[in-house]
């Protein structure tokens, strides 16, 4: 079980996404939310590159062969030392890529971002102001901290 499910299971609880009643709180849980999707995104393809690697692991699903088959033949004549070193570096490479989303959306280049969750709704209704959860603002340094916070609290694979 990865380390967001127990996350993910108490959101989720009754099969949709549900927020705690307070203002702190229901912001507090969407930026977790955010982030845990964030480094969700990551882990994936941290997963999918050690499935490559893995030489227990000759055949992908048949709907894959076919994408993956070349570079898994060239990838299982590495070491094990090898093989450890490329984990290391796809990690690297993964949580680098993160951290600097998150570096440059507290940095933009002359503006500010701002996310912001809106629930959804199959109604034609408006959104009103207050139905907009602030996940990031725009304060310097910002994302860049809820980087460490999300990766020591989701991630499976990256280690700060």
């Amino acid at each position: 079980m990865s380390k967001r499910q127990e996350f993910y299971d108490a959101l989720f609880s009754s099969g949709k996404l549900v927020l705690p009643d307070g203002e702190e709180e229901k912001k507090k849980a969407a930026q977790q939310l955010f982030g845990a999707i964030m480094v969700a995104c990551v882990d994936v393809d941290i997963e999918a590159a050690i499935d490559l690697l893995d030489r227990s692991k000759q055949e992908n699903p048949p709907a894959e062969a076919h994408k993956w088959r070349e570079l898994r033949e060239s990838l299982s004549s590495l070491t094990d030392e090898q093989r450890a070193s490329v984990i290391k570096l796809v990690k690297k490479i993964a949580s680098g890529v993160l951290y600097s989303q998150c570096v440059k959306i507290d940095n933009f280049p002359g503006m500010h971002v701002e996310i912001r969750l809106v629930p959804h709704d199959d109604s034609s209704e408006e959104y009103h102001n207050e139905d907009f959860i602030l996940v990031a603002a725009p304060t310097e340094d910002e994302m860049m901290h809820r980087y460490y916070q999300w990766v020591k609290k989701f991630s499976d694979y990256i280690e700060n």
